[in-house]
C-alpha cells in the first residue's frame, strides 16, 4: 500500500508544495467560477420572495438606512455583502448572485480543507464533485442557505482538526458567529454541538484544556454575534437572536396550518424600502402555540416531528444524494467500530443528527438541509476510503467507487443546469416572462406606485418588484368588490392585478378601469384610484 494513502497523519497536498497555479483547488476554482459566470445570465432575472427580503435590506445598507437595514427575521450577512457590490455599481440580481457564487467558492475551499487526510487525487475528485451542487444553489434561488454551508463546512474542518489552542479557539468562535450572521439557526445548532463535542466526545484531551477552548470560543462567538442582537433590541425593544424560529413555528402549527399571513389580506409593507410586509415578517400577525398547551399540541408536536424526519430521510435526503441516507448509516457503523477515522465520523455524525432534529422540531425544506450535503460528501468519501482500505482494494477500484459516491452528487445539480441554460426551466422562465411584461408595462404605459392583485401572491410579488412599486397583496377571500375598493383606497394603491381563476375566468372589477387592454389571457391590471387613462392600444411584451 502506497504510505501516501495511511488513514492516519498528515498528507501533503503536492509533493515540495508546487506553486499556486499547479494546485488542484486553483484549477478547481477557476472551473467552477467559468461555469457560473458562464451561466449567471442565464438566471439572472431568477428571484424568489426571500431574494427580494434580502435585496430590499441590502438596497438600505446600500443608500445608507442602517436602522432601516436593521431586520429580526432575515440574517443580515447576504445583505452586507451584496450591498458592497451593490455600491460599486452592480445590478442588484447580479450582485446577489455574484455573493453566493463567491460563498461557493468557499464552501469548495472547505470541503478540500475537511478532505486534509485524503490522498490529493481523492480531495480532487470529491470537490471537483460539488462544483454541479455548488453553481446550482449559487444561482437558481436566492438564499443563504450556501453560505450557511460555506461556513459549516469550514467549521467541521475546524472542529475535527482538534487544535485546542488558543488562536483556533479564537477562530471556531468567528466562525460560528458568521454562521449566526448567515443564517440564524446556525448559531444554536453551532452551540449545541461545539459544547456537546468538547464535553463529550474529546475525553482523550485534559478537561481544563477542553473547557478552557470551549469558554474562549463561546466567548468570541458571544461577543461578536452580540453586536447584532444589541441593534435587534435597539429596534425592535425586546432582547432576541431572532424571530424566524417563532414565526415558522407559529406557521407550522395547528392555529395557522402552513397559511401565511401576508398571502391571505392586504399589508402594507412595513418601512420604506420594502417590497411587501414580507421584507419584514417579524411584524405581521401569527397566532402562537405550544405543546404544552393541551395534550392534543403535544400529540401534534410528535406527529408533526416525526414526519419530518421521516420527509428528511425518505425525500429530502434524495434531493441531495440517492446515498445519503446510506452514507449517515456508515458513519453510524463507524462510529461503533475501532476505525482510525472513528472521531471524524463522530464529529460529523452528531452534526448531522443535530441539524435534523433542530429542524424538524420547527419547519424543514429540502434547501435547509444544504449544509448537510457536503458533509454527507465528504462522510461518502471517507467511508469509500476505509472500505477500499479494509478490503485492500486496487487504486482503480477505489477510484470508481469514489466516482460512483460523488457521482450520485453531482448528477442531479448538473442535469437541472442544463436545463435552465436550455431554457426548459418552468420556474426561471415565470421569471423572466414577469420581467419582460414589468419592462413593457413601465416603457408603454409609465406604470410605477403600488400594487395589490386578487390572488397569485407570488407572481404579483415578483412583477411588481421587477416594476419597482410596493406590493400590497391580496384580497381577502370572501371581501365583496366594495370592500376591496375601500381597502385599496385606504392604503393608496395605484394598479390592481387581476388574475384570471384556473378555468380562464377573471374576477369582476367595477370600480376600476383597465389599462392592458385585454391582450393577455393570464392577467389584466386595472388602475385602482381615479386618474387620467394614458391612450395606448395596449400593451405588448
Amino acid at each position: 500500500m502506497n504510505g501516501r494513502e495511511r488513514v492516519t497523519g498528515e498528507i501533503p497536498e503536492l509533493s515540495g508544495q508546487a506553486s499556486l497555479v499547479r494546485h488542484p483547488l486553483t484549477w478547481i476554482l477557476l472551473v467552477y467560477t467559468a461555469l457560473g459566470l458562464g451561466l449567471l445570465a442565464a438566471y439572472q432575472f431568477q428571484i424568489n420572495p426571500d431574494g427580494i427580503a434580502y435585496l430590499d435590506i441590502a438596497e438600505k445598507y446600500a443608500r445608507g438606512d442602517i436602522r432601516g437595514a436593521i431586520n429580526a427575521y432575515w440574517s443580515p450577512l447576504i445583505s452586507w455583502l451584496t450591498a458592497v457590490l451593490r455600491l460599486l455599481g452592480l445590478p442588484p440580481q447580479v450582485a446577489i448572485k455574484l455573493v453566493l457564487l463567491t460563498g461557493g467558492g468557499v464552501a469548495l475551499g472547505g470541503v478540500w480543507r475537511l478532505l486534509g487526510d485524503c490522498p490529493v487525487w481523492m480531495r480532487a475528485v470529491a470537490t471537483g464533485g460539488a462544483v454541479p451542487l455548488t453553481v446550482y444553489y449559487a444561482l437558481h434561488v436566492i438564499t443563504p442557505d450556501l453560505l450557511v454551508a460555506a461556513v459549516l463546512v469550514w467549521y467541521a474542518a475546524w472542529l475535527v482538526e482538534g487544535r485546542l489552542d488558543v488562536r483556533t479557539s479564537v477562530w471556531g468562535g468567528v466562525v460560528v458567529a458568521l454562521g449566526y450572521f448567515a443564517k440564524a439557526f446556525a448559531l444554536p445548532f453551532c452551540l449545541v454541538h461545539l459544547c456537546g463535542w468538547r464535553l463529550l466526545a474529546e475525553r482523550q484531551v485534559g478537561w481544563r484544556q477542553r473547557l478552557w477552548s470551549l469558554v474562549v470560543s463561546l466567548g468570541v462567538a458571544g461577543g461578536v454575534s452580540g453586536i447584532w442582537m444589541v441593534a435587534l433590541q435597539a429596534k425592535y425593544g425586546i432582547w432576541m437572536f431572532s424571530s424566524v424560529g417563532r414565526y415558522n413555528y407559529a406557521l407550522a402549527g395547528p392555529r395557522m396550518g402552513f397559511r401565511p399571513p401576508a398571502e391571505t389580506t392586504f399589508f402594507a409593507p412595513a418601512e420604506a424600502g420594502d417590497t411587501s410586509a414580507w421584507t419584514d415578517p417579524t411584524r405581521l400577525p401569527i397566532q402562537p402555540w405550544s405543546p404544552f398547551e393541551s395534550v392534543e399540541y403535544a400529540q401534534y408536536q410528535v406527529f408533526m416531528t416525526l414526519d419530518r424526519l421521516r420527509v428528511i430521510a425518505l425525500v429530502y435526503s434524495f434531493a441531495y444524494s440517492v446515498l445519503a441516507l446510506p452514507i449517515v448509516l456508515g458513519l453510524v457503523g463507524g462510529v461503533w467500530t475501532a476505525s482510525p477515522l472513528r472521531r471524524r465520523f463522530g464529529g460529523l455524525l452528531s452534526g448531522i443528527l443535530i441539524y435534523v432534529v433542530g429542524y424538524a422540531l420547527v419547519y424543514v425544506e429540502a434547501r435547509h438541509l444544504l449544509p448537510l450535503a457536503y458533509w454527507v460528501l465528504v462522510a461518502g468519501v471517507w467511508l469509500g476510503w476505509l472500505i477500499g482500505l479494509r478490503l485492500d482494494l486496487s487504486r482503480r477500484l477505489r477510484a470508481a467507487l469514489l466516482l460512483f459516491v460523488v457521482g450520485t452528487v453531482a448528477w442531479s445539480p448538473a442535469y437541472a443546469l442544463a436545463q435552465g441554460a436550455l431554457g426548459n426551466d418552468a420556474g426561471l422562465e415565470v421569471c423572466r416572462g414577469l420581467y419582460r411584461a414589468a419592462q413593457a408595462l413601465r416603457v408603454q404605459l409609465g406604470m410605477q406606485g403600488r400594487t395589490a392583485s386578487n390572488r397569485e401572491w407570488h407572481q404579483s410579488l415578483y412583477l411588481t418588484w421587477f416594476l419597482g412599486g410596493q406590493y400590497y397583496g391580496v384580497a381577502p377571500a370572501h371581501a365583496n368588490p366594495e370592500e376591496i375598493a375601500r381597502m385599496l383606497t385606504d392604503y393608496g394603491v395605484n394598479y390592481y392585478f387581476a388574475w384570471a381563476d384556473e378555468n380562464g375566468v377573471f374576477p369582476e372589477v367595477p370600480w376600476g378601469e383597465e389599462i392592458t387592454g385585454g391582450q393577455d389571457p393570464l392577467l389584466r391590471i386595472y388602475r385602482a384610484r381615479p386618474g387620467p387613462v394614458k391612450a395606448t392600444g395596449g400593451w405588448t411584451y
